[in-house]
Parts: C-alpha cells; sequence; structure tokens
C-alpha cells in the first residue's frame, strides 16, 4: 500500500510512503516507533527540493556558483547522517 504525504510551509515537499508490512502489535511496544531509516531530513526553510538539490550540488562542487548562500550548512550539514535514536525519541514524544 502506497500513499502520499505533503508537508508544505511554502516549500512543497511531497513523499511518497509505502507500507510493506503490517505486524500484530506488542502491546509492550512503544508506538509510533521508527524501525529504519537513511539519510538526514534537508534543513528547514531550504527553499523545498530546488533549494535541497542546489545544497547538495554546492557541498559537493567548492566552485558551484550559490556555494556563498548555503554556507551555514556546507561544514554542517551531512546528508548520509541518519539517527535511529534520535528519531525514536522524538517520536516518543508524540502523544
Amino acid at each position: 500500500m502506497k500513499f502520499r504525504y505533503t508537508y508544505d510551509f511554502g516549500d512543497g515537499w511531497e513523499h511518497e510512503i509505502e507500507v510493506e508490512e503490517i505486524q500484530a502489535v506488542d502491546p509492550e511496544q512503544k508506538l509510533p516507533q521508527c524501525i529504519k531509516g537513511k539519510r538526514a531530513c534537508p534543513p528547514e526553510h531550504i527553499g523545498g527540493a530546488w533549494g535541497y538539490q542546489a545544497l547538495l550540488e554546492a557541498k559537493a562542487k567548492p566552485t558551484h556558483p550559490e556555494r556563498k548562500n548555503f554556507e551555514r550548512y556546507i561544514e554542517t550539514y551531512n546528508p548520509e547522517a541518519f539517527d535511529l535514536d534520535m528519531v525514536n525519541q522524538k517520536l516518543a514524544k508524540i502523544k
């Protein structure tokens, strides 16, 4: 089963989510819970998919014409990072 989720605060992010399996719920398990993921979320207010793509290109290419626009992200943002524990800590705060 697939569905779409739109996260839009002016940037128009659209996500396609695929449910691969539905399992019986363990009453001891805290929900919601993330069991797997990859790559970091794009920084907030980056300018949607187009701005994110420009950031990735600027990060990879020191001579990219928009590199100066992304200075604050170039050193600190790691697009390959994913912290499963952090995601589940945030999910645990959902009531």
